[in-house]
Formats: C-alpha cells, structure tokens, sequence
C-alpha cells in the first residue's frame, strides 16, 4: 500500500500480469483489462500501475511487439467533472453503448 497523500514523486505499486492487476486493482485496471482480451490474454499481458502526483491526467501506455513489428501509444484521460475518481472516457463509453443497442430495439 502507498501512502498517496505523502507521495512527492511517482512510485510503483503494481506489476505483474493483467489478471492479477484486474483481481487486485478492480478499479484501475480496466484499461489492462482490455488490452489482454484483445491480445495474448490475461496472464500473458503485463501490467504495472504507477501513482504520480504530478500526472496531468489518467495515463496509460500500450506497448506490443510481435512478428508484425511493435507499437506504442499513450492515452491520457480527462477525470469525470463530477467523479474525479471516475474517467470521463469510460461514462461517455457506457453511453455510446447504451445508444448502440437501443438503436437495435424496435418500439
């Protein structure tokens, strides 16, 4: 555990594979979550979740590397202005999804 209120630089709390990120950090590790469905799978995919007081946002960094070369990307999320603990991506996530299959429903 990480006292995050005397944090002054950034440490790592977690790293391991994307299962046990999921089942030890079930709030934060969604994002892990994903990129292991949609790659070689929860224990293949690693993980490492960093607490950083002086990040601008939620950040994640995807990396991969195979036999079609490698990849690297960065997302940093914007907080839910009334849930700071809450990513806005993920709210606007559930509505899109909630539109796409009510587009499917016939009334």
């Amino acid at each position: 555990m990480l006292d995050l209120a005397g944090l002054t630089a950034p440490a790592t709390h977690f790293e391991g594979s994307a299962r046990d990120a999921a089942l030890t950090y079930p709030k934060n590790a969604n994002v892990a979550a994903a990129v292991a469905l949609a790659g070689l799978g929860f224990d293949a995919t690693q993980a490492r979740l960093i607490a950083d007081p002086g990040a601008v946002g939620n950040i994640h960094d995807i990396e991969a590397e195979g036999a079609f070369g490698r990849f690297r990307f960065e997302i940093i999320g914007a907080a839910l202005p009334g849930n700071p603990k809450s990513s806005a991506l993920a709210a606007m996530s559930v509505l899109a999804e909630i539109r796409r299959l009510r587009a499917g429903v016939s009334t």
